[in-house]
């Protein structure tokens, strides 16, 4: 199985919301990286205890900027990218 990162709105709600993607999306991932605000990082870490679930929190005063410098390196290969809404608008 390929590993995937996954992005949503970003929101503290829309992090919440997705509790249940995540679980369901665990079915076909050996391991998710879930990108978070880094604001919401601590709260994230509380909602994802599987150690499959990763979380990689990027800076919410520059969050465009910061989220294609994690996301357009990304082997798409090894990895699928999941958006969910999203943050990234450019």
């Amino acid at each position: 199985m390929k590993n995937a990162f996954f992005v949503s709105h970003c929101g503290l709600g829309d992090n919440i919301t997705n509790i249940g993607a995540i679980i369901f999306l665990l079915q076909y991932y050996d391991t998710i990286y879930f990108l978070c605000k880094d604001i919401y990082a601590e709260n994230v870490k509380l909602l994802f205890i599987n150690k499959r679930v990763s979380i990689i929190p990027f800076n919410s005063k520059n969050e465009i900027n910061h989220l294609k410098k994690i996301i357009l390196p990304i082997n798409k290969e090894n990895y699928d990218i999941l958006i969910s809404g999203s943050c990234i608008t450019s």
